[in-house]
């Protein structure tokens, strides 16, 4: 049952999400026939069987499924406590069990992560056209027609097409979205640059050595995208048990319909062994420390990773943009002579830095700020 909504994307598109209306829609109709049942009898019963129909139905199948491939989880219990609710007369509890089944798979579905979302992201660091330099000038044209060899024009603050080589200019370059490393780094001719990666403040001219999927951007993407083909779907608890939980449930309502020869009393074993407090447990508990992981800054990509980190002995930080904030400032100033103030180095160093975008001088600028020191333009 869980991970049945596979395409629901982030947390507030789920809640806004076909899937969330219909089942928001039928639990909706089980309140509705619930409160109208005794002065409408007919019209209750047929609000609360078209909420079993709308959330149960999708159950049942699922179990079939399982059924057919040989596999056991608490999708064949809920089934039958649904069926044997219904043929048992308990319409009202049919409605409910189906309910909290859906939503806890809605809950947990909540708290995975999206594949698409980390690749449409990847995608999206890439620039889609460049500025070609050639005989006839400069001409801008899609990322699909630059070929290797092709010199390219990048001005500051645009985004690096392809991979290339520095031919002229000098400049900080942001390249965290592929090294993670928030600190820009200076580039000179004959360095490499990468696509997808930030131009800060110079004016580059590069030559093109991969374009596509050959630069190291589209190689990554490639990666992610194979690794989230192949990556295993996190099972939730119940699911885990439901091998022995299901088998056990069946043999206790077998026991009570041998020994009481009340079919009654073995189809309400089935439905208070339903599992409905496990369904919602795990999602409802993932959602919590999620939250409570944001307010503190901490952001925790899916559930199933909360589950594995249980299991962690050895943790291996990336130091920059995670144990650091990537701002760094000016903590101490040292003289090379006791005659020159240190207040005076760095008015010199601000003055230099003053039209710099790079954190280094932004850092500069800042602390020349808080001394209170004017800031001048440079001069020779």
């Amino acid at each position: 049952m869980i991970g049945r909504f596979t395409n629901t994307g982030k947390f507030k598109e789920l809640i806004a999400s076909q899937e969330a209306i219909r089942i928001a829609f039928a639990g909706a109709l089980a309140l509705a026939g619930y409160l109208i049942e005794k002065h409408h009898p007919f019209l209750g019963l047929g609000l609360i069987l078209l909420s079993v129909f709308i959330n149960g139905v999708p159950i049942i199948i699922g179990a079939l499924k399982g059924l057919l491939e040989k596999k056991v989880n608490v999708d064949e219990l809920v089934s039958i406590a649904i069926i044997a609710s219904l043929l048992s007369g308990h319409f009202l509890e049919a409605a409910v069990v189906s309910f909290v089944m859906v939503l806890g798979a809605l809950i947990e579905e909540a708290t995975s992560e999206s594949a698409r979302k980390t690749i449409k992201s990847l995608i999206s660091s890439s620039p889609q056209t460049a500025t070609v330099i050639s005989n006839e000038g400069e001409t801008r044209k899609p990322i699909t027609e630059i070929h290797t060899g092709d010199l390219l024009l990048v001005k500051p603050g645009e985004q690096i097409p392809v991979d290339a080589v520095v031919t002229s200019g000098i400049s900080s370059i942001d390249e965290s979205s592929i090294t993670g490393e928030c600190i820009p780094n200076e580039k000179k001719p004959g360095d490499e640059v990468y696509a997808g990666t930030l131009n800060h403040n110079g004016v580059l001219k590069i030559k093109t050595t991969k374009t596509g999927q050959d630069t190291t951007l589209g190689k990554v993407i490639q990666l992610v995208t194979e690794a989230e083909k192949h990556k295993p779907e996190s099972i939730s608890l119940i699911n885990r048990y439901a091998q022995w939980f299901t088998p056990f449930i069946l043999l206790c309502a077998g026991i009570t319909l041998l020994f009481t020869q009340d079919i009654d009393r073995a189809i309400t074993v089935l439905i208070v062994g339903c599992p409905c407090a496990l369904i919602l447990a795990a999602p409802t508990a993932i959602v919590a420390a999620i939250g409570r992981a944001a307010k503190e800054g901490i952001l925790v990509k899916g559930g199933n990773y909360l589950e594995k980190a249980g299991k962690v002995t050895t943790i291996l930080f990336d130091k920059t943009g995670t144990l650091t904030e990537g701002n760094p400032k000016v903590d101490k100033i040292i003289s090379a002579s006791k005659d020159i103030d240190k207040n005076y180095i760095l008015e010199q160093a601000a003055c230099v830095e003053q039209n710099s975008t790079h954190p280094l001088a932004k850092a500069i600028i800042k602390a020349a700020h808080y001394a209170r020191i004017a800031v001048t333009t440079a001069e020779n």
